[in-house]
C-alpha cells in the first residue's frame, strides 16, 4: 500500500450515524480540533482544585468538489441551509475494507465553492463544530 501522505484524503457524510456514506470531494488539508471550553482552577488555602471545562470539537477543510457524485455535496449544502447537523467522516487511506476513519456528528457553519480552469475544477472549503461525544476512529468494515 502506498503511503497515506501521498494519497487524498476523501471525505463523505451521511444523515444519520450509521451511513450510507456519500463522497462530498477530496482534501489534501484540514483541522480537527479537540478542545476544551470555560475549565478553572480554584486555588485555596491548603491545595488547588481543577476543573474541566467542556469538551469542544471543531475545524475546516478545503475540498475539491467530486463532480461526477454530486449526492454529498447536496446533503452538506442542505444540512447548512437547514441548520440540521450531518455525520463527516474522513477517510485518509481510501474507503476500501480495512482502512481508517474519524467519524463525527457535526453542524455545518460555513460552505464556500469556487470554479477554476473553466469549470472543470470546482474546489471551496467547509467549516464545522463538531459533537466532541460522538468522535470515533476505526476502521472500514
Amino acid at each position: 500500500m502506498p503511503p497515506i501522505a501521498s494519497k487524498l484524503t476523501r471525505v463523505r457524510v451521511a444523515t444519520v450515524q450509521g451511513g450510507p456514506f456519500a463522497v462530498i470531494g477530496y482534501t489534501t488539508s484540514f483541522t480537527l480540533t479537540e478542545g476544551e471550553e470555560g475549565g478553572d482552577t480554584i486555588d485555596y488555602f491548603g491545595g488547588v482544585i481543577n476543573e474541566a471545562g467542556t469538551p469542544t470539537l471543531g475545524g475546516s477543510f478545503d475540498i475539491v468538489w467530486d463532480l461526477g457524485d454530486t449526492l454529498g455535496q447536496n446533503v452538506i449544502r442542505s444540512a447548512k441551509r437547514a441548520g440540521t447537523q450531518v455525520w463527516l467522516e474522513f477517510n485518509p487511506a481510501g474507503t476500501t475494507t480495512g482502512s481508517p476513519f474519524d467519524r463525527f456528528q457535526a453542524r455545518i457553519t460555513e460552505v464556500s465553492r469556487s470554479s477554476e480552469a473553466g469549470g472543470r475544477v470546482v474546489t471551496g472549503s467547509i467549516s464545522y463544530e463538531g459533537d466532541p461525544n460522538t468522535l470515533t476512529s476505526g476502521t472500514i468494515a
